[in-house]
């Protein structure tokens, strides 16, 4: 199709939803639409099967009910994009985005096109297996009651996504991002998470059964609720949080005096050294340990939610989907640390105020300084970065919406791939 002739078709099922003289509902059946804009239209019940979607942008454009039957979308950009109950079997969604769209009872599952070949006879149209969902973006889309049963989504970003009531059974899901995500009365029977992230996920009512394979699954700081997924799926594989009573004495005795350190203003306890100390999947919520010095320390899948972390030195710290969601780290420092999909949503990294030693400002500040840290598929949202050191980090695919990056340092910083709609930055002079 030409370009008049897909505005032509545009405008004539704008005419139908209106329902004016001359309106036709659109029909793009099998046809090339590549990098096409369709941003902000009203596309609701089109017909889009077999076309060829690919890098086309659909932002905040109403697909509701559409016919999606095995197109191709692959890096396409439907992000905040409204596709309640789409038809989307055996789409190809490799690299699309839909982050915060609507895709509640959508049909995302296998399929296969006939169409008829160059001959008579009639031939199936299947994309190769690298395909379906894998490596697209769903951060914050809400997929309630969909169907992705049997689907492969590998490495999917769902962080944030609302999947309640969601048909999940026998999907793959290796190597996903489900932090935070809402999997409430989810069916996950007979699903693969090896290797995923449901960190801080909502799994209260989940269905899952002895066919579901946690492998290596991070469940640390999820709400399990009773039941379903704890009480019918094989926890053995999976990753779960673990209690402060579960450290060596040692470190335990550390961290009391620490506490006594920072309540007594120095008088009483120790200031931390918790240097290449193993707290992977501690659940660390709301503690302060603002002033400790944990270089190299091993915080993988750790739950620092709320917790005080000001002026505190976490250069090389391994953070890897550690959950910081608003916690402080006022004057941090993070120099080389690895945060890779971490939730630091709403967390404050701005400058800390200098005090004399009587506790007054002193009108000097120190800058959170995270140089060469690793920030990718990390949930930014919402997160303070005023004035923060930011030369090198990699943020490659990271969710900035909504972060404050004024007057930060960012020189040679990564942003490929990032989310960074309505992200604060400083205006070039």
């Amino acid at each position: 199709m030409s370009p008049a002739e897909i505005i032509a078709a545009l405008e004539n099922h704008l005419r139908h939803i209106e329902g004016r003289p001359g309106g036709i509902c659109a029909d793009f059946t099998l046809q090339d639409l590549r990098g096409f804009d369709f941003s902000q239209r009203d596309l609701r019940n089109a017909k889009f099967t077999g076309a060829d979607l690919q890098r086309c942008l659909f932002r905040g454009s109403i697909l509701s009910g559409c016919d999606l039957f095995a197109v191709n979308l692959a890096e396409a950009d439907l992000e905040y994009a409204q596709l309640a109950q789409c038809d989307l079997r055996g789409a190809n969604l490799r690299g699309a985005n839909f982050t915060g769209g609507n895709l509640t009872g959508a049909n995302m599952r296998d399929g296969r096109l006939m169409t008829r070949g160059d001959g008579r006879n009639m031939v199936f149209r299947q994309f190769e297996s690298d395909s379906d969902g894998n490596r697209a973006r769903l951060d914050g889309a809400n997929l309630s009651s969909s169907k992705l049963d049997s689907t492969s989504i590998v490495q999917v970003d769902l962080t944030g996504a609302v999947l309640s009531g969601a048909d999940l059974a026998r999907a793959n899901m290796t190597d996903a991002n489900l932090t935070a995500a809402n999997l409430t009365d989810a069916n996950l029977a007979g699903s693969i998470l090896v290797n995923a992230n449901l960190c801080g996920a909502h799994l209260k009512g989940a269905l899952a059964d002895m066919e579901t394979d946690l492998e290596n699954t991070m469940l640390s700081s999820a709400s399990l609720g009773e039941g379903g997924v704890i009480g019918s799926a094989d926890m053995s594989g999976a990753i779960r949080s673990r209690g402060v009573d579960s450290l060596e004495k040692d470190v335990q005795d550390r961290l009391k005096a620490h506490h006594s350190w920072m309540k007594t203003d120095g008088i009483k306890g120790k200031r931390a050294e918790l240097d290449g100390v193993d707290l992977s999947h501690v659940d660390l919520t709301s503690i302060d340990l603002s002033g400790a010095t944990m270089k190299g320390a091993n915080l993988r899948g750790a739950n620092l939610a709320h917790a005080s972390l000001d002026m505190v030195d976490l250069s090389g710290a391994v953070l890897d989907s550690a959950n910081l969601e608003s916690a402080t780290l006022c004057g941090a420092n993070l120099i080389e640390a690895s945060l890779v999909t971490a939730n630091v949503a709403n967390a404050n990294f701005s400058p800390a105020i200098i005090r004399d030693a009587d506790g007054q400002p002193t009108g000097r500040t120190w800058s959170a300084n995270l140089t060469d840290a690793q920030l990718v598929r990390a949930n930014l949202r919402y997160t303070t970065l005023r004035g923060a050191v930011l030369n090198g980090v990699q943020f490659q695919g990271a969710d900035l919406r909504d972060a404050d990056l004024t007057d930060a340092e960012l020189g040679d910083a990564d942003f490929e791939g990032a989310n960074q709609r309505r992200t604060k930055l400083s205006k070039v002079a």
